[in-house]
């Protein structure tokens, strides 16, 4: 009879540790009329919040970011300039972040469902998107639920960001 009994406990404390190494069951989805944008325009559109677990939520927020990666190589020569070893190295960059706050502190249910309004503007004199052979700049929008002691819940869509005509 004790072992059933420890092994239920023991089931039900993996249970808590392996939530606590997840992030919260939420399906965040981003909203915009347009995927395409231009240096210096706002986004517009909503943040939709899906919960199927009930958590504590420290903040909701939208992020902007510019990830810029590229290819470098990396060559190491002997004393007379022999190269003795060639390797290629992914470098990231980011260019640019911010950070808007959404909500703050707040009881999320489960079943719990809101749509938040966004605004966010894309800074002029920022590099556009750019997909090369070596290096790639992206622009993305991510959703955010940041909770503590476990990973954040996070919702992402790519963008497009081109120069001003």
């Amino acid at each position: 009879m004790k072992e059933n009994i420890l092994k239920v406990s023991e089931m039900s404390f993996l249970k808590k540790i392996v939530g606590l190494v997840k992030a919260p069951n939420v399906s965040i989805s981003l909203n915009l009329d347009k995927l395409g944008f231009v240096v210096g325009e706002t986004i517009i559109g909503a943040m939709i919040v899906n919960s199927a677990e009930e958590f504590d939520a420290n903040e909701i927020r939208i992020e902007l970011e510019a990830i810029e990666t590229a290819q470098k190589v990396i060559r190491r020569e002997d004393e007379r300039g022999t190269v003795l070893k060639e390797e290629t190295q992914t470098v990231t960059n980011t260019m640019y972040q911010t950070k808007q706050l959404v909500s703050g502190p707040m009881k999320i249910t489960q079943g719990y469902r809101q749509e938040f309004p966004i605004k966010i503007q894309i800074p002029k004199g920022v590099p556009p998107t750019y997909r090369g052979r070596l290096a790639n700049n992206v622009w993305a929008l991510k959703g955010v639920v940041a909770v503590s002691k476990r990973p954040d819940a996070v919702g992402r869509t790519e963008i497009e960001v081109a120069s001003s005509v």
